[in-house]
């Protein structure tokens, strides 16, 4: 399709542009605050996470059985010994049978969630343990601690257990042989197992158990994770539906469907709200002035791509302009009383508002009887389709069919009627 000689190039109008930018941004602003309280609402019923953590040194215990076997060394302090130990007992107090314990202990009937993390370097561990409260936190840590405590105190039990039963037996053995020197010898070793055996625990408590400062409510991070997540999915739905119905969003998407466009777009809540304005008779006049039949007699005739296209405001407006010029009569084939297609008189113009495509059976008679064919197309609302479905509908006609694009509020299908 062909553009008519001396037809001027449309663009988005920048108000257009603003009204569509301004519904994106009402759309991510209600869509941030519906997800900041869906968001809030969800991760507050998770109720709080309070962490609380502990630093504990653990020191490799006595061998007590190395003890009564005379060995030099009975500590053994190297480094390698060392963490070789604080390895292997991480992975036991990570372990299932340790975490079952202190849960026991708390009367749970679950393994108690506790981490044990080993300080790299050193001989520390950090205890930590997440509950639903500062109290709880920091009881499951302290339950943890205890446990292995009286573990370790087992295991020397355990060692005295097999070692005081030999010294018994070595004792004897020299009482019936009347050595004086090896029962001293063994008092002697009796007195040295029992010291190491009542030593303090080998772990030692750096801090106490205490709950971490980053603990906190789950909700504020809820609200924020909902406001992002509603303030872009929003706006993206929106963008999404529009594409997908094909809405108009620039009248170079028609533009191979009509001969010409006229200028300017018409914002439709304006020139309804200010239809005597001196801005809108400025418009009423330039669009008449714009309409290709030489006259005198004209009709001209308005078909909207939708229900909504605002045909009524753009018949209002050339009403205005051709009325400067002579006789005007404006009809809508919508209403009953509509009787024919007849102007004031052989030099006055008759503007009829046909509607959109299907809303009067008058349509056919009234594209037959134009002089100027007008569709109307609405940015952001009507769709390409519509506008080649009133391309067809009047391509019988010998008159060039022009477009007037449309945009803003201020209009509703009751306006037709």
């Amino acid at each position: 399709m062909s553009r008519a000689p001396g037809s001027l190039p449309m663009t988005v109008p920048a108000k257009a542009s603003r009204i569509w930018i301004t519904q994106l941004a009402v759309g991510a602003t209600l869509g941030a605050i519906a997800g900041a309280v869906l968001g809030g609402v969800v991760f507050g019923a998770l109720g709080t996470d309070s962490t609380a953590t502990s630093l504990v040194r653990l020191t490799p215990p006595v061998e007590l059985v190395a003890i009564a076997a005379g060995a030099e060394r009975t500590t053994p302090d190297a480094e390698s010994y060392v963490t070789q130990y604080v390895a292997g007992e991480v992975a036991y107090l990570s372990g299932v049978g340790f975490t079952r314990a202190v849960g026991d202990s708390l009367g749970r009937s679950e393994p108690a969630q506790i981490d044990v993390l080993e300080e790299i370097g050193s001989s520390v561990v950090v205890f930590s343990a997440s509950a639903d409260s500062d109290a709880d936190a920091v009881r499951t840590v302290q339950a943890a601690i205890d446990v292995y405590s009286d573990q370790l105190e087992e295991r020397s039990e355990q060692q005295l257990q097999t070692i005081l039963p030999a010294l018994d037996t070595w004792q004897q053995a020299a009482n019936a042989a009347g050595d004086a020197s090896r029962v001293r010898q063994i008092q002697t070793l009796r007195e040295s197992i029992g010291l190491q055996a009542g030593a303090p625990a080998a772990i030692t408590v750096l801090q106490q158990p205490a709950v971490d400062g980053a603990s906190g409510r789950q909700w504020p991070l809820g609200m924020v994770l909902g406001a992002l997540l509603g303030g872009t999915a929003v706006p993206l739905r929106q963008l999404a539906r529009s594409r997908k119905a094909g809405r108009l969003t620039s009248a170079t998407e028609i533009a191979d469907l009509v001969d010409s466009m006229f200028v300017p777009a018409v914002d439709l809540g304006q020139a309804a709200a200010m239809s005597r304005s001196k801005k809108a008779v400025t418009v009423a006049r330039t669009l008449y002035g714009q309409c290709p039949s030489p006259g005198p007699a004209r009709t001209i005739v308005l078909i909207g791509a939708s229900p909504s296209s605002g045909t009524s405001i753009v018949s209002s407006l050339l009403e205005r302009g051709a009325g400067e010029v002579g006789p005007v009569k404006v009809i809508r084939l919508a209403d009953d009383s509509t009787t024919g297609f007849h102007p004031v008189d052989e030099t006055g113009t008759l503007i009829v508002d046909a509607g959109a495509i299907g809303d009067s059976w008058l349509i056919g008679e009234a594209v037959q009887q134009a002089t100027d064919l007008i569709v109307v197309a609405r940015l952001g609302t009507d769709t390409v389709e519509q506008v080649f479905a009133v391309r067809s509908a009047t391509t019988a006609s010998a008159a060039p069919l022009f477009a007037v694009m449309a945009f803003g509020r201020g209009f509703s299908r009751s306006s037709h009627r």
